[in-house]
């Protein structure tokens, strides 16, 4: 009888304990789907700061199992469910921890397949990507329910960001063949038409977008995003006429000024494309009358100006249009690049005036204009006729030879055709044979005179160029030749830019002053003697522009030594991101 007594309390107590544990995981998993329904149940921008109040209740619960009942068949429940309240709370790197545990130290759990997808999906979180991609290729051959068609859908997400848009685009065809989408249906739909887009098929992407806008409950943001998606993806395949009635349609379901103008924007993205720059200067004019201050006004008027620029060369109207863009909250970097724009058409017009008006330095200008040409408007055959203006106009001044070399330099990397580089590099070695840029080609063996011409070119331009006549040296260098590894003189180096991992040499002087400081003239001497003369001054340049060391190359008088280094500091170039400081040079005249 007490046997009896004593086996049925044994009993009790192993059913009260399982009972117990298996209750404390049951009221984790109710705090964790009441967390994840308010998220389902508040707008996106909300989630992320609801529900984490019974998201650690939930963990308190799942710590209470994996610390009292090691021994429960409960525990990787727990941890699993520990895990996705990690990730639900951002907390990415402790979500995986718990999932590597059950993949580590379980094994043979039945849920092996849900920590693998928990662990591929936090991955994605932590933009891993490339470890989860070999994770989530095992769910191909799962069965239908079985967490393939989930993973089949972040593969294709995965895809996307990687860019690789063809392989995106063809997971999600096959993932809406099995689902149809299910509730992340718009989602899927809305992924595919940029991916679409993304890979330069218009057609499928605007029949994607079309699919998409069939849900007559779509969220009304998502309609108007997919619906400019639509008409751009329209507009490529050449049909202008159905993107602008796309257009129309959703801007008669719009209600706010802003969307109206984002709405305008494309329009006009679309007729630029059809070729009717008038129309679309007069769309992007009316759009920016009384515009808010919208990131879509900004854009407006970053359009306007590349139009202006790029398609009617109307570079004063370019200009106004970029200064307009920092009005307006865009982006900082297309602020900074309008900015920029704006600033070089400025100084580019300035230079045109000067010129026009044939202010005295009329080499420097003309030279300064062909880069302006080449560097920021991207216009090598304009370059290459002003450094040629430079070099038939003003044979004697210090820029003819750099922009003989400079039209070498755009022949050579293809931007220009030019006969006869050799010709134009060896006029000059013999016509300019003291020449920064001459004793340059001949340290790098691009020209290669006899020993007896190199002489008598040194001696007739000695003879035609007294000392006190040549005391000013070029400002900067240009290299015509450098590979990666070269032991490239110091001289040259000043003219280096990198373009990805290899030099690039450039025309003369890429180094573009943008702020220009001049030197205070000392006081006389003590005698009354004014003080004057030039000034050469070497500068190292960081990628921001700024001058961090600056020394005197040449001076006429020390006393000058101090006034000049004191506007170098100053001075301000464009930045470029190199990894190196830059060198240039800067000659002052004081008088």
């Amino acid at each position: 009888m007490k046997r009896a007594v004593f086996l049925a309390l044994a009993a009790f107590w192993i059913a009260a304990s399982g009972c117990a544990y298996y209750n404390t995981l049951y009221h984790a998993e109710q705090y964790y789907e009441e967390a994840e329904r308010s998220r389902r149940q508040a707008t996106p921008d909300k989630r992320a700061t609801i529900g984490l109040d019974l998201y650690e209740k939930a963990m308190r619960k799942c710590a209470k199992v994996i610390l009292e009942y090691p021994d429960s068949r409960w525990v990787d429940d727990a941890i699993l469910l520990m895990g996705k309240c990690f990730y639900a709370k951002g907390d990415y790197l402790a979500a995986l921890r718990k999932f590597d545990e059950i993949l580590n130290y379980y094994p043979n759990s039945n849920l092996i397949r849900r920590a693998r997808f928990q662990k591929a999906r936090t991955l994605v979180a932590l933009e891993r990507y490339a470890d989860a991609v070999p994770v989530l290729e095992t769910f191909r051959e799962g069965g239908k329910g079985d967490l393939g068609e989930e993973a089949l859908y972040l593969l294709a997400v995965v895809e996307h960001r990687l860019g690789r848009h063809e392989n995106a685009a063809e997971g999600l065809e096959v993932y809406l063949d099995k689902t149809d989408g299910g509730e992340r249906r718009d989602d899927v739909l809305s992924l595919l038409g940029r991916s679409y887009a993304l890979s330069g098929k218009h057609r499928e992407s605007y029949e994607a977008y079309a699919r998409l806008l069939e849900n007559p409950l779509l969220d009304e943001k998502v309609r108007l995003e997919s619906s400019l998606a639509m008409a751009d993806a329209l507009a490529r395949e050449g049909r202008y006429e159905d993107a602008y009635d796309a257009l129309e349609e959703i801007r008669a379901e719009v209600r706010t000024r802003s969307d109206t103008l984002r709405i305008e924007l494309h329009e006009a993205r679309a007729m630029l494309a059809e070729g009717r720059l008038d129309e679309t200067v007069d769309s992007l004019r009316a759009a920016l009358v009384e515009a808010p201050s919208t990131e879509s006004s900004g854009e407006i008027a970053y359009l306007l100006g590349r139009v202006y620029l790029d398609s009617l060369d109307d570079k004063d109207s370019a200009a106004a249009a970029f200064r307009l863009v920092g009005q307006y909250p865009v982006e900082e970097e297309k602020k900074s690049e309008a900015a920029r724009i704006s600033k070089n058409l400025s100084d580019f017009l300035r230079l045109k005036r000067a010129y026009e008006e044939e202010e005295p330095d009329t080499a420097e200008i003309e030279f300064l204009l062909a880069e302006s040409e080449f560097f920021f408007f991207r216009r090598p055959e304009s370059a290459r006729e002003r450094y040629r203006l430079v070099a038939d106009r003003f044979p004697d001044s210090d820029y003819a030879p750099r922009a003989l070399a400079a039209r070498v330099y755009l022949s050579r990397h293809g931007f220009t055709e030019e006969a006869g580089e050799d010709s134009l590099l060896r006029r000059v070695v013999r016509v300019y044979p003291r020449s920064l840029t001459a004793r340059e080609l001949l340290d790098r063996g691009e020209v290669e005179p006899p020993p007896d011409s190199l002489e008598l070119w040194l001696a007739l331009w000695d003879e035609a160029n007294p000392p006190e006549d040549t005391a000013a040296a070029e400002t900067t260098a240009v290299a015509v030749v450098a590979e990666e590894g070269d032991d490239v003189p110091p001289a040259m180096r000043r003219a280096h830019r990198w373009e990805g991992e290899y030099f690039l040499e450039g025309p003369p002087a890429p180094l573009r002053l943008s702020r220009r400081v001049e030197p205070e003239r000392p006081l006389p001497r003590e005698d009354g003697e004014s003080i004057g003369g030039s000034v050469e001054v070497e500068v190292d340049v960081n990628d921001e522009g700024r001058v961090i060391e600056a020394r005197i190359v040449r001076s006429d008088d020390p006393a000058l030594n101090g006034p000049a280094l004191a506007a170098a500091y100053q001075c301000r170039y464009v930045p470029e991101p190199v990894d190196e400081l830059r060198s240039a040079n800067l000659v002052f005249h004081i008088r």
